[in-house]
């Protein structure tokens, strides 16, 4: 697994004819992945939790601050998108996320430049797919990923999510 120190790219399928655009270079990312609890409580005391739910977020700062940036991340605020992140190299191997429905949301913050300046955030929030996930990366994310050159369907174990690695 990728240490996700960084997102080195991120870009989201848009348009009307669809294809990949940059949404910056990432700072600081975040990747949160946690089931959601609920519990039922018998009559004689006894507790006993179940999966009530999942979380699939991921925080991620954004190094660029131009007004054009700012300006298409507001326009995407509350859309459901493709995304694509290219996370760097773990262990040599490059390593791939791609995210077929994340809807976007703004988390920017200015703060006087003593004390940080800005910080232009956004917050992707994973929507669960009907089945796991599965691409062809030759064909179905930014020729600039590592997994490029794989011209076959790679499949998630999970329903929000693929992670690849080369």
């Amino acid at each position: 697994m990728a240490k996700l120190i960084i997102a080195n790219d991120f870009q989201v399928k848009t348009g009307s004819t669809p294809a990949w655009t940059t949404l910056g270079k990432g700072m600081k990312f975040k990747w949160t992945r946690k089931d959601k609890t609920g519990a039922i409580t018998y009559v004689d005391g006894e507790e006993e939790l179940f999966k009530a739910g999942e979380q699939r977020t991921i925080r991620i700062e954004v190094s660029d601050q131009d007004l054009a940036t700012l300006q298409k991340h507001e326009a995407l605020s509350g859309e459901l998108k493709p995304l694509y992140f290219n996370l760097g190299k773990e262990k040599g191997k490059g390593q791939d996320l791609y995210i077929p429905a994340g809807r976007i949301f703004l988390d920017t913050e200015y703060e006087s430049p003593s004390t940080g300046g800005l910080t232009n955030g956004l917050i992707i929030q994973m929507e669960k797919q009907t089945s796991l996930v599965a691409i062809n990366p030759s064909t179905g994310l930014p020729t600039t990923c590592w997994a490029a050159a794989i011209n076959e369907t790679k499949t998630s174990f999970n329903y929000h999510y693929l992670l690849i690695e080369t």
